[in-house]
This record gives C-alpha cells, sequence and structure tokens, in this order.
C-alpha cells in the first residue's frame, strides 16, 4: 500500500469583535478607491506607522496582486520601512507575527487571517502577506457585510514585533550535517614535546571548533591515557546565559583501517556539561590508554589519526515573560490536588499589566528526575492608535475653475500661473507654459494642476484628484480638451485664451496627535470637503 502525505497549513481564519490594533484603514467608496489606483500598479499604501519600534506601511490590492497569485482575490502586506533596519549597524532583523483584518457590519466582527509562522523581515524581504484574502466577488457583494452604508469597508492588520532573542526561548536542534566529521592527523607523535597539542579551527552547526589533545594526558590522567577535548573558538564564545548542548563521537583511527577505537561524547548524560561562557570544553580525561595507543594506532611514520563526528547540536535561550522550574514534577501533583489540581505562580508584570501563570500538570514526572519547566509570553495588543479614513467627494457646489490668459501671442514668459482657488479643502494653482514644456519641444500648449505653497502635503500624505481640463472655444460651438491647432481656433479676437478645470473627485488628509506622544502623527482621517 502507498503513502501519502499531506501538507499541513499554516493559515489560519477567525472572527473576533476586537479591532485591530496596528492599524486602520477606512474608506468610504470602495469603487472609487478601485478606480483610484489603477494607476499605480493598483495597489494602496498606507503612511507609515510605529509597531514595535519600527516602521511600517499597509499595502491594500483592492484587485488582488497578480503577480503573486491574488487575481480575483483581495491581497493584503506588510512592508517594513527599510529606514528603521538602518538604525543598528550592522542593519538588523525583525521578526513580526501578522495578522490582517476586513470588517463586517453583518456579523459586527472583524474577518482575520494570518500565517501562524512569524516572519522574517531584513534588508532583502521586507515585505510580507498573503495574496488570497478574501474572494472579490464575497467581499463586492453588499449582501455579505463587507461592503456596507453605500460603499464603505475597513481594512486593518496587526504587526506584532517579537522581542529581541535574549527574551524568547528558542531551542533548535540540529541532526543533519552536510559534512559532520572532522579528521586531525598529529605527525611524530612519539617525539612530541608540548603538553598540548590544537588542530586548526573548523565550523559545524554555526560555530567555529577546534580539538584540544594531550598526548601525556592532562594533570588528571596521571600520564596514563590520552586526553581530548572539543572546544569552542574564542570568536564563538556563548553569550550570556547562551547554552549549546553536543553530542558527538571521538574516535582514535586504526592505521590498519579495522578497528578504531572510538568514545561516544554525550556530554549531557555522561559529564553533566553544556558549553556556556564559562565551559567552553567538554571531552575525555581517560580517552584511551597510552600503552595501547602506542601498539596499535601509530601508523608507520609515527602519526595519530583523529576524528569527531556530530551527531547533534542544541542551542537554548530562556523565555521572556515568565518562567516556572520545577525540580520534582511528581511532588507538584500531589501539592496541587487540594487546589483544583492547578498551580498558580506569583503576579509578574507585562505591558503595564499583572498577569499569573496557571498550570494544570499531567503526567507522572518518571523522565529524567521528575525535572521540567514551564514558560509563558504575553503580548499585549495596544489600543488602535493608528487610523487612516479614506473618502472621496464626488459632488461640489462648483466643480469649475476659469483662467483667461490675454494676449497670448505676446506672452514672453516661459510659464503663466493662474490665482489660486480653493477645491477639496486644499488651494489650487493652474501652470501653463504658452510655448510648451520641455518634452513638448515646443509644438504642444503644457497645462498642470499644482497645490499651492501653503497646502504642500505633509510627509506620507497622498491626495487623490480626479479633474477634466479643457480649452474653451470662443465660437461657443465646442471645446477641446487637447487642442492641437491653438492658434488658429481657440484664440478670441482679443487674442485671449479660456482655460477652464471641473473637477470629479477629491480627497483630503487630515491629521491629528496623540498625548502620548506629541511629535508622531497617530492616525490619518481622509475626509471630503463639507
Amino acid at each position: 500500500m502507498g503513502s501519502s502525505s499531506t501538507e499541513v497549513s499554516t493559515i489560519v481564519k477567525n472572527w473576533r469583535e476586537h479591532p485591530p490594533a496596528s492599524y486602520s484603514l477606512k474608506i468610504h467608496s470602495f469603487s472609487q478607491f478601485e478606480n483610484s489606483y489603477s494607476s499605480s500598479d493598483d495597489k494602496y499604501q498606507s503612511r507609515l506607522f510605529s509597531s514595535g519600534r519600527y516602521k511600517w506601511r499597509l499595502i491594500v490590492y483592492p484587485k488582488g496582486n497578480e503577480k503573486d497569485n491574488g487575481s480575483g482575490f483581495i491581497s493584503m502586506y506588510v512592508e517594513i520601512d527599510s529606514k528603521s533596519l538602518m538604525v543598528f549597524t550592522p542593519p538588523t532583523e525583525v521578526f513580526a507575527e501578522i495578522r490582517f483584518f476586513i470588517y463586517n457590519k453583518k456579523e459586527n466582527k472583524y474577518f482575520t487571517i494570518q500565517d501562524v509562522e512569524v516572519k522574517r523581515f531584513n534588508a532583502l524581504k521586507t515585505v510580507w502577506g498573503l495574496q488570497q484574502i478574501l474572494p472579490c466577488d464575497t467581499f463586492s457583494n453588499p449582501e455579505n457585510g463587507y461592503i456596507f452604508e453605500g460603499g464603505q469597508c475597513e481594512f486593518g492588520v496587526d504587526v506584532i514585533v517579537s522581542l529581541p532573542l535574549t527574551n524568547w526561548e528558542v531551542l533548535s536542534y540540529t541532526e543533519k550535517f552536510s559534512n559532520s566529521k572532522f579528521s586531525w592527523a598529529i605527525k611524530n607523535f612519539s617525539e612530541l614535546k608540548e603538553n598540548v597539542q590544537t588542530s586548526k579551527s573548523f565550523s559545524m552547526a554555526g560555530k567555529k571548533w577546534f580539538l584540544k589533545l594531550y598526548p601525556k594526558g592532562d594533570s588528571r590522567a596521571d600520564g596514563k591515557f590520552l586526553s581530548i577535548f572539543l572546544c569552542l573558538d574564542d570568536c564563538d564564545k556563548p553569550k550570556d546565559d547562551e547554552k549549546i548542548f553536543v553530542q558527538a563521537n571521538f574516535r582514535v583511527l586504526d592505521p590498519r583501517g579495522s578497528n578504531h577505537f572510538q568514545c561516544q561524547c554525550i556530554i549531557q548524560n555522561y559529564i553533566n556539561f553544556w558549553y556556556n561562557e564559562q565551559h567552553l570544553g567538554g571531552g575525555w580525561i581517560q580517552f584511551l590508554s597510552l600503552p595501547e595507543l602506542r601498539k596499535v594506532y601509530l601508523d608507520k611514520e609515527d602519526a595519530l589519526k583523529v576524528e569527531i563526528e556530530f551527531k547533534a547540536h542544541w542551542r537554548e535561550h530562556p523565555p521572556s515573560s515568565y518562567s516556572l522550574k520545577i525540580h520534582n514534577f511528581s511532588e507538584l501533583e500531589k501539592s496541587t490536588a487540594l487546589s483544583d489540581h492547578k498551580y498558580q505562580s506569583r503576579l509578574f508584570t507585562y505591558g503595564g499589566y499583572n498577569w499569573r501563570l496557571i498550570i494544570y500538570p499531567k503526567g507522572n514526572g518518571e523522565d529524567n528526575g521528575g525535572q521540567c519547566e514551564f514558560g509563558v509570553d504575553v503580548i499585549v495588543a495596544p489600543s488602535l492608535t493608528n487610523w487612516e479614513v479614506l473618502s472621496f467627494t464626488k459632488k461640489y457646489f462648483d466643480p469649475k475653475f476659469s483662467w483667461t490668459i490675454k494676449d497670448f501671442s505676446e506672452l514672453k514668459e516661459d510659464v503663466q500661473k493662474s490665482n489660486s482657488f480653493p477645491m477639496g479643502g486644499k488651494e489650487w494653482v493652474l501652470a501653463l507654459y504658452p510655448k510648451g514644456a520641455l518634452e513638448a519641444h515646443g509644438k504642444w500648449l503644457s497645462i498642470f494642476l499644482c497645490l499651492a505653497d501653503s497646502d504642500k502635503p505633509e510627509a506620507d500624505e497622498k491626495i487623490f484628484v480626479q479633474a477634466r481640463l479643457g480649452v474653451l472655444n470662443p465660437l461657443g460651438s465646442y471645446h477641446f480638451e487637447y487642442p492641437s491647432e491653438l492658434p488658429k481656433v481657440y484664440l478670441d479676437k482679443e487674442d485671449a485664451l479660456k482655460v477652464e478645470i471641473e473637477f470629479k473627485v477629491v480627497s483630503e488628509t487630515k491629521y491629528s496627535f496623540t498625548e502620548a506622544d506629541p511629535l508622531e502623527k497617530d492616525w490619518v482621517q481622509l475626509t471630503p470637503e463639507n
């Protein structure tokens, strides 16, 4: 019978009432939102927001990211600001849990979706996300509740930045190595004068190591045994609280190839040894008797060949929030029999709140003397302070602005500017080049809509405008939006040119400040002109 394996998905979907804690994007007209970003890779990029000491940006593809197999779905991503990574030297790596939100008015809850694997952000990988959040047909159908009240919707994200590595318990176990062996030949062994011989350094499991050999044994071998040790190189000394466990086989090779002498060095079990900042070497004091060594293991050239083969490699860091160490698990079970079979830790503080770890012990504690350890990491989601509300104004009391340029044929200046005029809560100016801008090569009229200097956008502020520019026909028969024969048709009897702009859609951005950090804008609201 054949066997098959099924790939386990790490994508988790859920519903929750609590809004996103990191950032929320509220849109007043989703159809206009789709149209407004058709010329920018069909994506919307939010302003930068802060989470875990870093700057981030929410990216939404309302029609799906076709380049990432997201066509027909809402696609959402998070991008870390590359400048945030450059604060530290060398540039840092950031690990974060990412959870995306879409509000459902019908359920009055947020649909949430996340990849439960923690994502690594660095200079080479600044964007992570999900290309198939929700089918576009499901999202855009008002009966499903994601689009409500005339086209409103809301997207959000939680970016939960993992604490630095020293605040986590990370236990890695390596059993497979591309080359698990290191061999060392000590020549002229019988003539060695030095008490200790040291091999060259070699790499294994991301660390530098070397072998240390005492030809006549170290001071504890009484000159009767060969002593050999595996040591960490000085450049790879463990950090504070870092521990490294190694399981390996030491061998002295038989030059005839028939009877190698080996001893399995299981440091944890036999000599209770972990590599740490105080103990950088471990091995065997009485590895092989010297008489047997001289009789069997030296080749014709008086060389001794030593080999080490790595079997396993461990590294460990403590938990970040609280750790409960138990020296006798069976006694813990007995002691909690009268307290609902649970153990409650003392209170500890995290994120400005007090917490308690509660353990319901199960198991007989017979393994390894009954010792075990429990821990917890508490991640506090802050209240939502980062907002962005995107609105589009489509109705204006007077959406048009007209401008007459007199004595057009006699103009000497390269550029003409209109008076400023208000629209959508901003001041605007028309800039006209009678002989064309540089790209027009003197053959075309060039005209531009510009924001007045008094209303320059703030950092990360975006304003979308949809408008129609036209040159008016003085005879009144028809107007042409892109005239090709300007002097012949569109100048009146007084040599005046009349230009008109009609606004269709304008968005406006407003910011507010939080009391906690008056120097940082904590939410964004894009609202229409009343």
